[in-house]
């Protein structure tokens, strides 16, 4: 998760990610994508 966040926190244009769900619980899974997709529709 911290992967994610130090992405998240820069300038990018494209974010690739493999497997960043792995060893997650589902709940955290499910927020994930939810943040996901709200960076994404304010894109």
């Amino acid at each position: 998760m911290l992967a994610i966040g130090r992405a998240l926190s820069r300038d990018i244009k494209l974010l690739l990610l493999d497997e960043p769900y792995e060893g997650l619980a589902p709940v955290i899974v499910q927020e994930i994508e939810k943040t996901l997709q709200l960076i994404r529709e304010e894109v």
